[in-house]
């Protein structure tokens, strides 16, 4: 028996990296100094069904955009997650966040073994 997913159950959608860009860093009016440092912000475009990107704009509101040229929803992160990643809804259900598990089993080995020893242990594992 299939069963029909609902927007309640969607917590995961594929995402695809398009491009990247830097802000333009804050100044104050006056002395013309950085208040707010310009910041390194990554694009991917939501690459899921149609149930799961009305769930994607539901959650985004008046945040929600789109490239203009390919109507794609866009998600933008100043973290990097790989060319292709998935975006995840967040425990309250009012955001969404950049996932890749094996960028984060990469981080976390080399906290603790360093880089090389890291590598080696991703290679190893299952895919």
């Amino acid at each position: 028996m299939k069963t029909k997913t609902t927007q309640a159950e969607i917590t995961t959608i594929p995402v695809e990296y398009k491009h990247k860009y830097r802000t333009q860093p804050e100044k104050d009016d006056k002395t013309g100094a950085v208040i707010k440092p310009s910041k390194l912000m990554f694009v991917y475009a939501v690459k899921g069904d149609e149930k799961q990107i009305a769930k994607y704009k539901a959650v985004k509101g008046d945040f929600f955009r789109e490239d203009k040229d390919t109507k794609e929803p866009l998600f933008f992160t100043q973290n990097y997650a790989d060319t292709k990643a998935e975006i995840v809804l967040n425990k309250e259900g009012n955001d969404w966040n950049i996932h890749n598990e094996q960028l984060e089993m990469l981080s976390s080995l080399t906290a603790v073994h360093g880089i090389e020893v890291a590598k080696e242990m991703i290679a190893r594992m299952p895919k």
